[in-house]
């Protein structure tokens, strides 16, 4: 209720957050444009293990001699209880791992998470592998080097980064064609509830 309240405050008191649209993702097609694919290496290979709130995949197709063709995928948040090897390059999670080899050649991916469907496979990859673009990646928000957040402190239940100040930078031209700018630098107040 107090969100609703306050969006709506927002939007009659003309300070509701712009709707950005495509400008605030850059899509690894972008990268593609100057470097069309990169070939990997076991260090892309490694989960990215974010201390902030996030949500990494990792997808796995192949083809076995046989001519079938199969697909494994692993989703986690790190909201929930997960485990990295010391180098990243391993996933643990209650009744859930995925291997990969010290030459970066092979995973093993486990899953005893349902008794009907228990997981205990060993890809071997045969070819290289690659990702689009530099790094395989798109990135969200209007600039990705400079982030609206410019304070953080760790939340003291979860231990992630919390905005603690941010910064909002507008600049632009009037359908007159004047500059026009408007800049909004702030302390956040204490967090009043959390997703």
């Amino acid at each position: 209720m107090m969100n609703w309240a306050k969006k709506q405050m927002a939007n009659v008191a003309g300070t509701a957050e712009p709707i950005y649209g495509p400008s605030a993702i850059i899509p690894v097609g972008k990268q593609a444009e100057i470097t069309p694919y990169t070939e990997l290496s076991r260090e892309d290979l490694k989960w990215v293990a974010m201390d902030s709130t996030s949500v990494e995949t990792q997808t796995f197709y192949f083809t076995a001699d046989s001519g079938h063709i199969a697909m494994a995928q692993v989703i986690h948040s790190n909201v929930i209880n997960v485990e990295f090897s010391d180098d990243k390059a391993c996933f643990y999670a209650d009744d859930v791992a995925i291997d990969l080899s010290e030459d970066g050649t092979e995973y093993t991916i486990k899953s005893m998470t349902n008794e009907a469907s228990i997981v205990n496979l060993t890809v071997t990859r045969v070819a290289p592998g690659f990702h689009v673009g530099k790094d395989g990646k798109s990135y969200y928000g209007t600039d990705p080097q400079a982030p609206w957040h410019t304070k953080i402190k760790n939340d003291g239940d979860a231990g992630w980064p919390e905005p603690e100040a941010v910064k909002f930078d507008w600049n632009g031209k009037t359908k007159d064609g004047k500059t026009v700018s408007g800049l909004i630098e702030t302390d956040l107040e204490e967090r009043l509830d959390r997703v």
